[in-house]
């Protein structure tokens, strides 16, 4: 699947967890509990923050899990 580079933000470096938004709609955040108004997406069997894994496992955060970075 071929996806349009201009939809999503740069890449912001290589970390354990890391977040992509898309240009037109950037979210202001400073911390994982800014993040809990909204539905994040995670990739299945990708290794996040314990932080954020606890906070999806007690319903802080929504997540939606998929099977691929794209």
């Amino acid at each position: 699947m071929w996806i349009h580079r201009n939809f999503f933000s740069d890449s912001i470096g290589k970390r354990a967890l890391a977040f992509a938004e898309a240009k037109v709609k950037p979210i202001s955040w400073s911390s994982l509990t800014d993040l809990m108004p909204y539905t994040v997406g995670v990739v299945q069997d990708y290794a996040n923050t314990k932080e954020l894994d606890d906070m999806i496992a007690k319903g802080d955060i929504k997540a939606s899990a998929v099977t691929s970075d794209s």
